[in-house]
């Protein structure tokens, strides 16, 4: 017991005396131990929400709009309508960038936790057809809820009559099969690819369910600015999973990279009641 309370008042000589720059990377649990003028200053840098911590089913306007084209096939058009370009000022001054999508008509859309992570100011941009042109619009976005662990953000900004994507509803009992055809779309390398959204297609390659919370690899070409993407099953359309990036492994002379999906399972569980 002696030996625990003296490792305690080591940390917390520790955090004490850490470098401001590093305060934002503590655990919530640790501030406790900052001075109370540093506890005030991440309390100020956390994004502030009206909004409900959960959205509810209604607000997601089921039955979802239909992307499919008559022979079946994914509406590339259709789909990238309903695609975010996410552009995020963090507190720190830096710009970072990635993918979203919407998933109701009123503006609610998901991204990756990591793409909004640190944010000071958010934005997605809209690129919708309007009488044959396609329009951009730039909105400025409110954090509703969000999830570290997961890597799932759920934010919304304030439009209306919005394209949106279906969402797999039937996530009990969908299956993640080896080679299962799949498309992601958004912008990789954000900004540098910002003027087009990207579509690409895939497979799946495996479902790693050791572990929670579970992720997917997938044999597809995704890259850094495709975070928070919708990974979409080709055959029925829906959301099946969020990008979540990649993990790598090698050396100095090769690297190699496996891209991976959240599950969208986990946004029925966690961010809708």
């Amino acid at each position: 017991m002696k030996r625990l309370c003296e490792r305690q008042e080591e940390t917390e000589i520790s955090i004490k005396h850490l470098p401001q720059q590093y305060h934002k990377f503590l655990p919530d649990e640790y501030h406790k131990f900052l001075p109370d003028e540093d506890q005030k200053k991440l309390e100020d840098q956390k994004p502030k929400t009206n909004l409900p911590s959960k959205m509810t089913a209604s607000q997601l306007k089921l039955p979802f709009s239909d992307i499919l084209d008559a022979d079946g096939g994914v509406n590339v058009e259709k789909t990238e309508q309903a695609v975010l370009f996410i552009k995020v000022m963090t507190n720190s001054g830096a710009l970072s960038f990635g993918t979203g999508f919407l998933i109701s008509p009123n503006g609610y859309f998901l991204t990756c936790n990591h793409v909004i992570e640190d944010a000071k100011e958010i934005n997605a941009r809209t690129r919708i057809m309007n009488n044959g042109i396609l329009e951009d619009k730039i909105y400025k976005c409110e954090l509703m809820k969000t999830s570290k662990d997961l890597d799932i953000a759920l934010l919304k900004l304030d439009g209306a009559n919005l394209p949106y994507l279906s969402i797999e509803t039937d996530y009990f009992n969908y299956e993640y099969k080896k080679g299962g055809k799949v498309c992601l779309t958004g912008y990789p390398f954000g900004e540098r690819t910002e003027v087009d959204c990207s579509y690409t297609e895939g497979k799946i390659s495996a479902a790693l369910s050791d572990r929670e919370p579970e992720r997917i690899n997938l044999d597809i070409s995704g890259k850094c600015g495709n975070s928070g993407g919708p990974v979409l099953d080709i055959k029925t359309g829906k959301i099946i999973g969020i990008f979540t990036g990649s993990m790598t492994a090698g050396n100095e002379t090769l690297m190699e990279e496996i891209n991976q999906m959240r599950p969208i399972k986990y946004f029925w569980k966690e961010f809708v009641k």
